[in-house]
């Protein structure tokens, strides 16, 4: 839709981590993806670019919405806090790997997405320079490892994902094992809903046997 790629989003009080989900979905198939496509589209080349975090386009403040799904809806913010409990969620940078519009099942198109994605994190990453990169999906780990900056980078599953193994696990039975997690959701708790709650600890406890153990500050 928009041949230039965005640029990642950095707040003020910058912890120097990244956070990369995959890419961005802009099919305009819900309410709120199609208000966010509208306002995208209506808005000057230089808001496009820097949409991340932007309340022209969103409507919202940073901290409510980035623009980015699995971090506005939570999945991220509760596994990085989980794993990192000094740091608030303001702190964190954001982006996706792929920094355009990748459409689903365009095998041809992803390639070369992919490819112009590394050349974009091979010019950015050394300008911005993270000390940390936590990648969510195969996707976006594979892109930062195939750059040429050195730093510590961390994969884990891309929170799509969730659906075809959170139920192999007792969510309190996670609770107790990892309390990291649990004072976490205790935080949270009236903006999930019961139903939902399985996913959000999977997710989160997954994130801190991944990252917290192999992390040093």
């Amino acid at each position: 839709m928009i041949p230039e790629p965005y640029a990642p989003y950095i707040p003020e009080n910058w912890n120097e981590f990244l956070v990369l989900a995959e890419a961005q979905q802009l099919r305009g198939n819900t309410n709120g993806n199609k208000k966010y496509v509208n306002s995208l589209k209506n808005e000057e080349k230089k808001e496009q670019i820097f949409r991340l975090g932007n309340k022209k386009i969103t409507n919202q403040k940073p901290e409510k919405m980035i623009g980015i799904l699995p971090w506005d809806n939570g999945y991220i913010k509760i596994a990085m806090l989980s794993c990192f409990p000094k740091y608030s969620v303001e702190e964190y940078g954001l982006s996706n790997a792929v920094p355009w519009h990748l459409q689903k099942n365009k095998t041809e198109q992803a390639t070369i997405l992919i490819k112009k994605s590394i050349e974009f994190w091979n010019d950015i990453l050394p300008l911005i320079k993270p000390k940390v990169i936590i990648c969510t999906g195969k996707i976006a780990y594979n892109i930062i490892c195939e750059t040429n900056y050195n730093c510590n980078k961390y994969k884990i599953r891309s929170a799509s994902q969730l659906g075809r193994v959170v139920n192999l696990f007792n969510s309190e039975d996670l609770i107790r094992r990892y309390p990291e997690v649990k004072s976490v959701m205790e935080s949270y708790e009236s903006e999930i809903s019961d139903k939902h709650k399985k996913y959000y600890i999977f997710y989160a406890a997954h994130a801190v046997s991944r990252i917290k153990e192999s992390y040093k500050v």
